[in-house]
């Protein structure tokens, strides 16, 4: 009766009475692969290899650390017979836009690319290279850099997007459709990032005056000139009011008969109780300019903008 063998890691699984005299070597055939599987590595210089089908002394070890100069991006390929987790280990040194992506000789094969300069955890399902270890989906992720890594453009599936407002494959990212209650990304370009209300009130829908929703994630609002332009407020209609005032002529003068007593020359008409007329002083009220710039900006309750910091762009734990 032939050998069988174990599905994920091809240990030789010898009949009763096979091999007799020499058992040893399936035996200790199978203890080396398991003895790689454990703990074995396998150190790949990268420098001008170009693409690279692993060997199974290789795809059977459990660390796989490139290291070496890129000079090109290159794809590194497991096979579909030997699967399982592997730590990889990528520090070779590299210059975008050059990556290293991970796939199997499975036709269509789902790849992922490598972080640089990190040690991160990935499977081999039989058909597909996956990450594991990455945080849940629907997890924000600042990153201070200014576009999407290179190693996530190079994932077959990126395992995060970008939170730029777009529109996002519901079938591809079924997860996070559900999370996010639809397949539009947060747009979080510009803007600081606010906790969701959660019926406290503190954040209430101010969309008609180009605020948030706080009970909607991914809602955005609000406005940065108040900041800017402190003086920008939004066109309000002030009253001003000014009743005006009298001044007495001398005093003994107000208990004599009106037009009994001499006509003094004073600022304003002498009225018949001895007291002047009264006159207002011709108050106005305005708005400063800057320069030419317009003096408000709407005529509408104002949005209020705190102080930010811009980190970078964020983006979203979305599969993968």
């Amino acid at each position: 009766m032939p050998s069988t063998f174990t599905l994920s890691k091809v240990l030789e699984l010898v009949p009763r009475g096979g091999d007799p005299g020499t058992w040893d070597a399936p035996e200790n055939s199978n203890w080396q692969i398991v003895d790689s599987a454990l703990g074995g590595i396998a150190a790949i210089n990268i420098t001008g290899s170009g693409n690279i089908v692993l060997s199974a002394a290789q795809f059977q070890s459990s660390i796989i650390m490139f290291t070496g100069t890129l000079s090109g991006s290159i794809s590194v390929t497991f096979p579909t017979s030997f699967y399982g987790p592997y730590k990889i280990a990528n520090f070779a040194v590299s210059s975008p836009p050059y990556n290293i992506t991970l796939g199997t000789t499975a036709a269509a094969s789902q790849v992922i690319g490598c972080r640089p300069q990190e040690t991160f955890e990935v499977y081999n399902d039989g058909a597909n290279l996956r990450h594991t270890g990455l945080p849940p989906v629907g997890t924000y992720w600042d990153y201070a850099g200014t576009a999407v890594p290179g190693w996530v453009s190079a994932c077959t599936v990126p395992p995060f997007l970008n939170c730029d407002g777009t529109i996002f494959s519901a079938v591809t990212y079924p997860a996070l459709n559900a999370i996010l209650g639809g397949n539009v990304l947060p747009d979080s370009r510009g803007r600081y990032r606010h906790t969701l209300d959660q019926g406290v009130g503190r954040v209430t829908n101010q969309s008609s005056i180009s605020g948030p929703n706080g009970s909607v994630v991914g809602s955005g609002g609000g406005d940065q000139q108040d900041l800017i332009y402190p003086w920008f407020m939004p066109t309000m209609s002030l009253t001003i009011s000014d009743p005006g005032h009298q001044h007495l002529f001398p005093g003994q003068l107000n208990a004599m008969t009106p037009g009994s007593y001499p006509i003094y020359t004073v600022a304003g008409a002498r009225n018949v109780n001895g007291n002047t007329d009264s006159n207002t002083t011709g108050i106005t009220a305005s708005i400063p300019s800057a320069g030419n710039v317009a003096q408000t900006y709407g005529n509408y309750a104002h949005t209020n903008f705190p102080p930010v910091y811009i980190g970078g762009i964020t983006m979203i734990r979305a599969g993968g």
